[in-house]
C-alpha cells in the first residue's frame, strides 16, 4: 500500500485527493476552510469530515471567516443542535475564537495566504524521502507555524493538525511518486527541494522498498552499486562522478532501502539530444540501475524506475528511455516488464584515427 492509496476505499475520499489535496491553495476562504476542517477533525477520522462537510459548510456560514468571526454563545448553540453536526461546543467554539484570529492576521498581512505562504517562501515544499512514503505526521515547519498560530489566539492548532493542513493546502506536497497528482501539481507550481526538518512520527506508507534520494552520506553505497553492476570500472570514479551529479538539475540518484538497509540505485539524467525511439526532448533516461542479488523480485527495481519516471515528470519530460546490451535478456526482459518498447536494435562501430 502506497502513501496515495488512502483515499481508495470510497468515493469521497477518491474525489477529494484527486481534485483538492495538495492543491496549492491560494483563497482566503478556502484555506480557513482547510485549516477548520483540520481543527474539527481532532481525535476523528478524516472520512467523517469529508461525509460531514456540507454540515459544516451550513454551519459555519460556508466558512466565511469574517461571518464567523461575529457568531455569539446562541450561535454556538444553534450549531450543535443541527442535525448531523458534531456534539462538539468547544470545538464549535474554536472555530469561532479562530476565524477572529484569522481576521487579525488577514490585518496584518494583507491576506492569509501571504501570511502562511511567507514560511516556504512561497514554494511547495517536496521533503527528500517522502515520495517514497515515509511520512512524519509533523515536522519542524508545523512546529513553528503552529507556535506562531496559537501566540496570535488560534487553538486546536497542534503540530500534526497544522503539519496535515499544510499537506492538504499545497504548501507540502507529500503525493507518493508514483500519485499523477503529485507531477501535475508540481508541474504548475514553484516548488523546492529540501532534507527532512525535524520530523516526528515517521511512517513507512508501504509494505515494499522505500526509494529515497541520495545524499552525500550514501556516496559510498552508489560507488560500491556503481561498480558491481559495471564490474570493470573504478568504485573510486564512480564516486567523484556521483558527487559532481548530486546537485545537478539535469540528474538524479536514487537509493532503495529493504528491511532496513539499502539494496540498491538507480541514476537519472535528462537528455536533450536525439533519443532512440523518442520524439520529444528533454527525454528522461534511466542511466543504470542495480539491485543486490538478495533484493531481487522484491519490487526494488519497480520502485527506483518508478522513482526515477516521477522524477522526469516533474522536470517537463513527456518520454522516458533506457537501453541495455544486446545479448543481455535479463535486462530486457526487466524493461519489458516495466511497460519499456524495444525502440531499435544496433551494431556500434568504431576505428582508431
Amino acid at each position: 500500500m502506497a502513501y496515495c492509496d488512502w483515499p481508495h476505499s470510497n468515493d469521497i475520499g477518491q474525489r477529494y485527493h484527486d481534485t483538492e489535496w495538495g492543491v496549492p491553495v491560494h483563497d482566503d476562504r478556502v484555506m480557513f476552510e482547510h485549516l477548520m476542517l483540520e481543527c474539527l477533525q481532532c481525535g476523528l477520522s478524516w472520512n467523517l469530515m469529508l461525509r460531514k462537510r456540507e454540515i459544516f459548510r451550513e454551519c459555519f456560514a460556508g466558512f466565511d471567516y469574517n461571518a464567523v468571526a461575529a457568531f455569539t454563545e446562541e450561535d454556538v448553540e444553534r450549531i450543535v443542535a443541527v442535525p448531523g453536526m458534531l456534539r462538539a461546543p468547544r470545538k464549535v467554539r474554536a472555530v469561532i475564537a479562530n476565524a477572529k484570529a484569522f481576521c487579525l492576521v488577514r490585518a496584518e498581512f494583507g491576506t492569509f495566504c501571504d501570511y502562511l505562504w511567507g514560511f516556504t517562501g512561497n514554494k511547495t515544499i517536496v521533503y527528500a524521502g517522502h515520495a517514497g512514503g515515509r511520512i512524519p505526521v509533523s515536522n519542524g515547519l508545523s512546529a513553528r507555524i503552529a507556535g506562531d498560530l496559537r501566540r496570535r489566539g488560534f487553538c486546536y492548532v497542534g503540530p500534526v493538525t497544522v503539519y496535515s493542513a499544510l499537506q492538504a493546502m499545497g504548501l507540502i506536497c507529500d503525493h507518493d511518486a508514483a500519485c499523477p497528482c503529485r507531477a501535475r501539481i508540481l508541474g504548475d507550481a514553484p516548488w523546492v527541494e529540501l532534507p527532512p526538518d525535524e520530523e516526528q512520527g515517521v511512517g513507512f506508507f508501504g509494505e515494499g522498498p522505500l526509494v529515497r534520494r541520495a545524499t552525500e552520506a550514501d556516496l559510498d553505497t552508489l560507488a560500491a552499486f556503481a561498480a558491481a553492476l559495471w564490474p570493470d570500472t573504478d568504485p573510486a570514479e564512480h564516486r567523484s562522478e556521483f558527487m559532481r551529479l548530486l546537485p545537478s538539475p539535469e540528474a538524479a540518484l536514487f537509493v532503495v532501502e529493504h528491511s532496513g538497509g539499502p539494496v540498491g540505485f538507480a541514476q537519472s539524467q535528462l537528455r536533450h539530444d536525439y533519443v532512440e525511439g523518442c520524439s520529444t526532448s528533454p527525454v528522461g533516461y534511466l542511466e543504470g540501475i542495480y539491485t543486490a542479488p538478495e533484493a531481487r523480485r522484491l519490487g526494488c527495481g519497480r520502485a527506483l524506475v518508478a522513482a526515477c519516471e516521477a522524477w522526469a515528470r516533474e522536470r517537463g519530460c513527456t518520454q522516458f528511455a533506457s537501453d541495455c546490451e544486446l545479448d543481455n535478456d535479463v535486462s530486457a526482459a526487466f524493461h519489458t516488464a516495466l511497460g519499456f518498447a524495444e525502440a531499435n536494435r544496433i551494431v556500434c562501430f568504431a576505428k582508431n584515427l
